[in-house]
């Protein structure tokens, strides 16, 4: 079972110790699992259709109207440290898709703040 398909079966059946289940049997093999899933039931919640890059790395926020993917969210834990050539990736990426990209922080009670990311040249002065 994957994450789209525990949070489907979360929202309709509001099986909690299901999702924990879930949560910890994964745990290992992705740290901000747990974030991944209070984003994506955020962003659902706000109205946006939204679906996982098939890495589970990404959220995908699609466009009104469109099945094409508008936004690219990458989800970060408070304190999480990330390296500028990371974001970099990230960056070159949602310029490849075509798609304008956020980062998701979420705190240590499941609050999100969303940022948005662009590209910029730094130069000496």
């Amino acid at each position: 079972m994957d994450i789209d398909e525990i949070i489907k079966k979360f929202q309709i059946d509001l099986d909690i110790d299901e999702i924990i289940d879930y949560v910890k049997k994964n745990y290992d093999k992705d740290k901000l699992i747990w974030d991944k899933i209070v984003v994506y039931i955020d962003l659902k919640n706000k109205g946006k259709r939204i679906s996982l890059s098939k890495s589970q790395d990404f959220i995908f926020i699609e466009k009104k109207n469109s099945n094409e993917h508008g936004s690219l969210v990458y989800v970060l834990t408070e304190n999480q440290p990330i390296l500028v050539s990371d974001l970099e990736k990230i960056v070159k990426l949602s310029k490849s898709l075509r798609v304008d990209v956020y980062l998701s922080i979420v705190d240590k009670y499941g609050d999100i703040t969303y940022y948005n990311v662009d590209e910029t040249k730094l130069t000496k002065g």
